[in-house]
């Protein structure tokens, strides 16, 4: 992966509140590329802290990216035709729970503007969820909404005060960069189409070589050959260590019967306890 493009994604995953939140995605690149982008930092979101990490999509093409095309979606779900249990993908692998677009979505800007998505989001938030929303940034730049607390830009962050005053800017994330032609040579390919000077004269004129047989690495050779297989699978053994025991300590996935959870929000009684 490239390194600037780890660097931002870690700055920005981290940017996201403890304690549950609702963050946009706001898609200023070509929508496949921003999907891309949306469903790295969804996972380095989800898989990095505690509570469940809701993905709201209000744009097909993240449905593509994760590989989740059902015929309904958050449309339908906020809508009250399906539940939320019924439309959501789940999957621990992913570290978050994914509620697609749908074969027919509605207009993002009606979506984010409506009083079902306030409640759903609002519900999820109050109860220490994260909720990120991808956005087309044509919909983020006309939507009245309240309930959105942060912005990540997935792309370069648009010019212009008032596009990013709106919201407090987690950050930004570009695409990878593709590696140049020369980048993308391997170092053996560079000296086999391309031989230096000192090879190209040292080989005129050299007469035969002699041949020697039964060469055999030196003994402190093979001591550091040895010594350095086994630092090797050392640090293996601690990383595998580290990995199972994080995995021990995630929190179980979302469960279907927790629906009415996330979609009923919270009563007075619980907003303000006593």
């Amino acid at each position: 992966m490239d390194e600037k493009y780890r660097t931002s994604l870690d700055a920005a995953a981290d940017a996201v509140p403890d304690g549950g939140c609702v963050v946009a995605l706001v898609s200023t690149i070509e929508s496949d590329h921003a999907a891309a982008i949306a469903s790295d930092i969804a996972q380095l979101v989800g898989g990095g802290r505690d509570g469940h990490t809701l993905l709201l999509s209000l744009d097909a093409a993240l449905d593509h990216e994760i590989g989740v095309e059902p015929a309904e979606g958050l449309t339908e779900v906020l809508g009250g035709g399906t539940s939320l249990a019924r439309a959501a993908a789940h999957g621990r692998a992913r570290g978050f729970v994914f509620v697609p677009a749908g074969a027919n979505p509605a207009d993002p800007v009606a979506l984010l503007e409506s009083t079902a998505f306030r409640s759903l989001t609002a519900s999820a938030a109050g109860r220490g969820g994260t909720v990120l929303v991808f956005v087309p940034g044509e919909a983020w730049s006309v939507a009245k909404t309240e309930v959105i607390e942060g912005v990540i830009w997935l792309g370069p962050p648009p010019e212009g005060r008032d596009a990013t005053a709106r919201r407090p800017s987690l950050g930004s994330v570009r695409p990878p960069a593709s590696p140049s032609p020369a980048e993308s040579r391997s170092p053996r390919e560079d000296r086999v189409r391309r031989p230096t000077a000192q090879r190209v004269i040292a080989t005129r004129g050299a007469g035969p070589r002699p041949v020697q047989r039964g060469t055999r690495p030196a003994a402190g050779d093979r001591s550091r050959w040895v010594l350095a297989v086994l630092v090797a699978v050392a640090v293996l053994t601690v990383v595998l260590s580290v990995v199972i025991a994080s995995r021990a300590r995630r929190p179980a996935s979302f469960l279907p019967q927790n629906d009415s959870l996330w979609l009923n929000p919270p009563t007075a009684d619980e907003a303000d306890p006593p």
